[in-house]
C-alpha cells in the first residue's frame, strides 16, 4: 500500500511538473502580451472595444505595405462601409478597424497609411468621447494622426465631423457638438479639409432613425447620404 501511494505521488509530481513545462511557454506569451498593451495603450478609454481584433486587422493592414490612391481610415463607421462599390471605384482602400480610439488609430497610423501622395478620408472620436475621454485629449491624438498624414505621407486628408448619435444620448451629442467645433478648427490649422457629414445624417442634432438601426452604426442610406457628400471632393480621376 505504501509503495503504491509513493508510486502515485511520484507520478503527479511528473505530470505537474511536465505540464508546467508546456504551459510555461504560453503563460510567458500571454504574460508579454498584457504587459505589451499595458505599456502601448495609457488608460481604459485609450483601449480598442476588442484587443483580438484590433491586433488581428491591424497587423493585417501592416502586412499589406501599401494602400490604393484613396485612403478611409477610422472605427467602425469606416470598416463596416463597402466604400470602393458604393462609390464606383476601384482606387480605395479600406483601413478602418471597428473599436478603434483616436489614441490606437495614432499607433497604427503608420502602419495603415504607408503610401505617399494618398487622399485620406478620416472618421474617428465617438468611441473615445462614449467613454469619457476629455475633448482635449481627442483633439490631441487628431492632431498628431494629421502631422503624419499632412508632413510625411503629403496626404490630403479629408476630416469629417464625427457622426452624431441617436437621440437617446443627448448628453453625448453635446460632447461629439463640441469635439466638432474643436475638429473644424484644427483641421483649418493643420491644411487639412472638413466636411460636415452630420448637416444631412443629422439635420435636427441627432443621428437621424432613417440612416441607423441602432442609434450609432449607419445603414445602407446613411453611407448613401455621406457618400453623396464626399463625391464632390472625390470627383477628380485618380489612378493606382
Amino acid at each position: 500500500m505504501f509503495h503504491r501511494r509513493t508510486i502515485y505521488l511520484a507520478l503527479a509530481a511528473v505530470l505537474l511538473f511536465g505540464s508546467g513545462v508546456v504551459a510555461r511557454p504560453f503563460v510567458s506569451q500571454l504574460a508579454s502580451r498584457v504587459r505589451s498593451a499595458a505599456g502601448l495603450f495609457g488608460t481604459v478609454e485609450d483601449l480598442p472595444d476588442d484587443m483580438t481584433h484590433y491586433a488581428r486587422r491591424s497587423d493585417y493592414y501592416a502586412g499589406l505595405g501599401r494602400t490604393k490612391a484613396i485612403v478611409f481610415l477610422g472605427d467602425s463607421r469606416i470598416e463596416l462601409g463597402e466604400w470602393a462599390e458604393m462609390l464606383g471605384r476601384n482606387d480605395i482602400s479600406n483601413r478602418g478597424l471597428s473599436g478603434d480610439t483616436t489614441g490606437s488609430l495614432l499607433r497604427r497610423v503608420r502602419a495603415s497609411v504607408p503610401t505617399d501622395d494618398v487622399i485620406c478620408v478620416l472618421q474617428a472620436g465617438v468611441n473615445d468621447l462614449r467613454r469619457g475621454l476629455p475633448i482635449d485629449a481627442v483633439l490631441a491624438n487628431y492632431r498628431q494622426i494629421l502631422e503624419y498624414l499632412r508632413n510625411e505621407k503629403r496626404a490630403r486628408v479629408i476630416v469629417t465631423s464625427v457622426i452624431l448619435v441617436g437621440r437617446e444620448r443627448p448628453d453625448l451629442n453635446g460632447v461629439i457638438a463640441e469635439c466638432n467645433r474643436g475638429l473644424q478648427e484644427l483641421a483649418s490649422s493643420t491644411g487639412a479639409e472638413w466636411l460636415d457629414v452630420n448637416a444631412v445624417l443629422c439635420p435636427q442634432g441627432y443621428l437621424s432613425a432613417d440612416y441607423t438601426l441602432d442609434g450609432m452604426h449607419l445603414n445602407a442610406p446613411g453611407y448613401e447620404q455621406v457618400c453623396r457628400a464626399l463625391l464632390p471632393d472625390l470627383s477628380a480621376k485618380i489612378t493606382d
